[in-house]
């Protein structure tokens, strides 16, 4: 499944180009948003699979490989993966740029692209794609896509500070399965004001 990456990288209709410093993916006309690792791909993938989970939630799309990934579990479980962007990052080319602006973008080169990995992997039917801004948007759009399904995988991968990604957590909630395996990306990024919020909400860290 690694060379799946190789065979974004040769596809003259997928603009990527390797990010020097992990060797994940980028547009090659934006320097952001960056995609995940390889490594992170084949464990996302391989955790669905192996948990035979039917629905996720991903937040955000980005340009569509951690979709892959996730979708392509997905397409052997039978199940459905919602994910939503606001496509901010690669308006403002700033992955900072959530913080103080509300805006979403429909017609971004990271949606498009998406949609078509998504179809040249054939997970078009184990993925929807929608344009929104967590948390305010997520009820209608879950509303729309999952209905009164419960989210079995969820990855959390917005805006990088602690405020928002409680937020992005908290209007998840209501939603989760008790299976629910939930991923956060950039960790890296948050305080002990996160990790103190995990413990009171999960009971881990």
């Amino acid at each position: 499944m690694i060379d799946i990456y190789n065979d974004l990288i040769n596809d003259i209709n997928c603009p990527f180009k390797i990010n020097a410093y992990d060797n994940s993916l980028v547009m090659a006309k934006h320097g952001n948003p960056v995609s995940i690792t390889k490594a992170e791909f084949l464990y996302l993938t391989n955790h669905i699979i192996q948990h035979n989970y039917k629905c996720g939630y991903e937040l955000a799309t980005a340009f569509g490989v951690s979709a892959l990934a996730a979708s392509l579990g997905f397409k052997q479980t039978g199940g459905q993966l919602v994910s939503v962007d606001a496509y901010i990052e690669e308006q403002y080319n700033y992955c900072g740029s959530y913080k103080d602006k509300c805006q979403t973008y429909v017609d971004s080169d990271g949606y498009k692209v998406a949609t078509y990995i998504s179809n040249k992997f054939d997970t078009q039917d184990n993925v929807s794609f929608n344009v929104g801004w967590s948390p305010k948007d997520i009820p209608e759009i879950f509303h729309k896509t999952i209905g009164e399904s419960k989210l079995d995988y969820v990855f959390i991968d917005a805006q990088h500070y602690d405020d928002s990604v409680i937020e992005d957590t908290k209007v998840i909630l209501p939603y989760l399965s008790n299976i629910a395996t939930l991923f956060f990306h950039d960790v890296h990024c948050f305080s002990s004001k996160f990790t103190d919020f995990l413990n009171t909400t999960f009971g881990k860290s």
